[in-house]
């Protein structure tokens, strides 16, 4: 008989991948047709229909319909050169870390309003 995995567990897998391969929300809303907001409300758990959401990931991303939702599910990010620089140069204090996470939400916030059909959307 196969386990029922947890909409928790689901959504820390969706949540892992998602970070570990980059992929910001307003990318995954142009694909699967929501507005940001939704997406953002998804992946924190606020809608009940976790397991199709995970399905509907899986698709527009090109990975099996159960690719979240399998009990065997194993996903390890890949880093790349950047990131090994940027983790071997030692360590970082907290107020270092907390100056990176702002840099990096500037970074994303650019990418945001950058990108493309989100702009058209606010002209429109």
């Amino acid at each position: 008989m196969a386990k029922t995995i947890s909409k928790e567990t689901i959504l820390k897998r969706i949540n892992q991948f998602i970070d570990g391969e980059g992929y910001r929300k307003d990318y995954l809303a142009d694909l699967l047709g929501k507005q940001p907001q939704t997406i953002y409300k998804q992946l924190s758990g606020k809608y009940q229909n976790v397991e199709q959401f995970a399905v509907d990931l899986a698709k527009v991303l090109n990975k099996r319909n159960t690719f979240f939702i399998e009990e065997n599910f194993s996903y390890q990010p890949e880093i790349d050169d950047e990131q090994s620089v940027m983790y071997s140069l030692g360590s970082i204090s907290q107020e270092g870390k907390k100056e990176l996470g702002l840099i990096f939400t500037l970074c994303e916030l650019i990418d945001i309003y950058d990108h493309k059909p989100y702009v058209d959307r606010l002209e429109e």
